[in-house]
């Protein structure tokens, strides 16, 4: 059997059935190290580099429309004469400086306005560890490597000298009492995050199930 599927700029064939070939295309956008077997650092390719960011970003839109359906209030932007919840924030103005311009983007931002919380997700689209090794080593240098734990730790003390002013950011007013409240998030789990002291981690179902039930 010789199927083909096209994506894109992109043709995937052979002689295996289409399920497979599928399946095939899924992994190229999913793993460098999947990609790598065929062609050594093709992963590199800025092809396949701005298809991974495009599936980090829909992981962040995902993200803000589940909170949004759920309750939660976040940043709203105009798309086609419709709001719609924004995600990747990239600058909040106080007084005309850059609220951000020290400690980054924050990839989700949503209020809890039961808890009086403000939500900062940290979101990371790793592949799942699939040996004994990967679990013990590589989860752990995805967090030690991107500094992921010293980035949150650095956003949240910056908005947490801002409460009031991300508040209004948000909300288009101000209100009192809140408190700040960071979160790492990953589609697929992360052993060594798991066992991390030092943040709170939710994989994707645990995030549903939370937001689902306003337990974030």
């Amino acid at each position: 059997l010789l199927s083909f599927y096209e994506k894109s700029e992109f043709i995937i064939f052979g002689n295996i059935d289409f399920i497979q070939n599928i399946s095939a295309f899924e992994k190229f956008l999913l793993s460098g190290d999947y990609i790598d077997v065929f062609k050594k650092n093709i992963s590199k390719n800025k092809v396949f580099t701005k298809i991974q960011k495009k599936m980090s970003q829909y992981l962040s839109a995902s993200v803000a429309d589940y909170l949004y359906i759920n309750g939660y209030k976040l940043p709203m932007e105009k798309y086609k004469n419709t709001l719609i919840p924004r995600f990747e924030i990239d600058k909040i103005k106080i007084s005309g400086k850059q609220l951000l311009s020290t400690c980054g983007d924050i990839d989700v931002l949503a209020l809890d306005t039961s808890e009086k919380t403000i939500l900062l997700f940290e979101l990371k689209y790793y592949k799942p560890a699939i040996s004994a090794y990967d679990v013990l080593y590589k989860d752990k240098s995805r967090i030690e490597r991107d500094e992921v734990i010293r980035k949150i730790k650095k956003r949240e003390e910056v908005i947490s000298k801002n409460i009031n002013e991300v508040v209004k950011f948000i909300l288009g007013k101000y209100e009192d009492g809140y408190k700040v409240k960071s979160i790492l998030l990953t589609p697929r789990t992360n052993y060594y995050a798991i066992k991390e002291e030092e943040i709170n981690y939710l994989t994707w179902v645990e995030f549903k199930e939370k937001v689902k039930n306003n337990q974030l």
